[in-house]
């Protein structure tokens, strides 16, 4: 388990690194698109696959040592806070590998710009939420059991 093997510390940049990475490829997509879609098509297709893989990462550091860690935890609140998480972004994960496998290529992504967009806004939004709940609730609480 990573709380074995790693300080608290050193677990929490990881993620924070992670975490950047994550929301600079949000940004150069959003960016893109907002140049057009069309013609900025094979650079949106290719940050989308380097955000795919900084996304599949994130989540299997999470599944193997963070929420294990947090499931184990003493404080009952704590315990709830991670099987609610984990629950949560198993759903998130299949909308996004959904809109990931749909749009890999410019030619998908240039087949209909509009739905792309569609997508693109209602997937992005329910990460960055998801993002934005990490940050406030569930690092906090990792951070807490990796130090207990």
């Amino acid at each position: 388990m990573l709380a074995n093997c790693y300080s608290a510390e050193l677990v929490l940049l990881w993620i924070f690194k992670a975490y950047t990475m994550i929301m600079q490829a949000f940004l150069l997509k959003r960016n893109l698109v907002q140049d057009g879609i069309s013609n900025n098509a094979e650079d949106i297709a290719s940050t989308l696959a380097n955000m795919s893989e900084e996304i599949r990462l994130h989540l299997n550091i999470e599944d193997a040592d963070i929420y294990p860690a947090l499931l184990q935890h003493e404080n009952a609140k704590v315990r709830e806070l991670a099987a609610k998480y984990q629950m949560d972004m198993g759903q998130l994960l299949v909308v996004y590998q959904g809109f990931a496998n749909k749009f890999t290529t410019a030619e998908q992504i240039t087949a209909d710009p509009e739905d792309f967009r569609k997508e693109a806004n209602m997937v992005f939004q329910a990460l960055f939420q998801r993002i934005k709940a990490e940050n406030q609730n569930l690092y906090p609480a990792a951070m807490e059991a990796l130090k207990a």
